[in-house]
């Protein structure tokens, strides 16, 4: 299980080990009940991204969401980490609340929503935290925010950031398999592959529950935009940002490869955990993230 999003034999359809590769950039649901979202109008973009607001401080703490999920997807971290710092978390355009209409729902385009927010809220100290396919959000959106970044923290992602991108038509027919019959396709595909014995039944379920549901048209764009986003180059671009990644031990980060892309880098493993870490494992997560973000702003 992992981010290796890029590992796909462009000749064929997508085999089962591959789309699990594929497919581990969607986020979990959360286990509580969906957080109520403040709406607003983004005017510098004309779009209506959904996002909500936590708590005081100098820094601001975004929490970027991955594949076919949404801001809540964080509740284990709100009341801990809106303590200390200002939190904004985010739908993406088509996800959620956010009732967004597109031809392709891309990378850059859905980093271009973390900085509309981020524009419209006049933040300046921040840090990007991303899970899945949020941690390309993230980096795309630092490219684009410039030092007004302090750090960007990928949740089990960027396992291999050398990986070369797909062309865009290769990408889409990468997600032809799931198109037929998008809803048990998907659920028989998360029901196996996206946990560890020890996941709660619960979160199983909520995740195959809502990924099942997702609007096909937005979550195989989505998904094609992914594999054909050009993540090396991205990393680069930031490359005076520090990285973090808090990853799973499945599927282990390439962290020769990082060093290659990113110098700035560190990467924390918790264990026993699958691709849902901040949800496995809310309250170590959520402590080794605050100590993280402290050692980064230490610096």
């Amino acid at each position: 299980m992992g981010f290796n999003f890029f590992n796909i034999d462009q000749n064929k359809h997508l085999g089962s080990f591959t789309r699990r590769r594929l497919l581990v950039t969607a986020s979990a649901v959360a286990l509580f009940p969906l957080i109520k979202l403040n709406v607003k109008t983004l005017l510098k973009t004309n779009k209506n991204i959904a996002f909500q607001t936590y708590g005081e401080g100098d820094l601001t703490l975004v929490f970027v969401h991955g594949w076919s999920c949404d801001s809540s997807y964080w509740s284990e971290q709100l009341d801990f980490f809106s303590q200390n710092y200002h939190v904004v978390t985010i739908d993406l355009g088509g996800h959620g609340a956010s009732n967004v209409m597109r031809t392709d729902y891309t990378i850059e385009s859905f980093g271009d929503d973390v900085l509309s927010v981020l524009d419209q809220l006049d933040s300046e100290n921040i840090i990007l935290v991303g899970h899945s396919m949020g941690g390309p959000v993230a980096v795309d959106a630092a490219s684009k925010l410039g030092d007004r970044v302090k750090a960007v923290i990928g949740i089990d992602t960027l396992k291999n950031v050398g990986a070369e991108p797909m062309s865009l038509d290769a990408a889409r027919n990468a997600w032809v398999p799931f198109k037929d019959d998008f809803k048990n396709s998907i659920a028989s595909f998360v029901r196996n592959s996206f946990f560890i014995e020890t996941s709660s039944p619960l979160l199983v379920n909520r995740v195959l529950s809502d990924m099942a549901s997702a609007d096909p048209k937005i979550a195989l764009s989505a998904g094609a935009g992914l594999l054909s986003y050009n993540t090396p180059r991205a990393v680069r671009k930031i490359a005076n940002i520090p990285l973090t990644l808090i990853n799973a031990p499945e599927d282990p980060t390439k962290i020769e490869v990082l060093e290659q892309v990113h110098g700035n880098h560190n990467v924390i493993i918790i264990p026993e955990t699958g691709h849902f870490v901040m949800m496995e494992k809310p309250v170590q997560f959520n402590a080794t993230l605050h100590d993280e973000i402290e050692r980064l702003i230490a610096k």
